[in-house]
């Protein structure tokens, strides 16, 4: 059981990773073609 929520908390922060790097990426990708 222990396997599986560690297979379900791993992917959500994960996730919640993944989001906050692609909006910095993209948000500096913009930056940099506004300027």
């Amino acid at each position: 059981m222990s396997i599986v929520l560690d297979g379900i908390a791993i992917p959500d922060a994960l996730r919640s990773s993944v989001l906050t790097v692609v909006t910095v990426v993209y948000a500096g990708f913009d930056a940099l073609m506004v300027d």
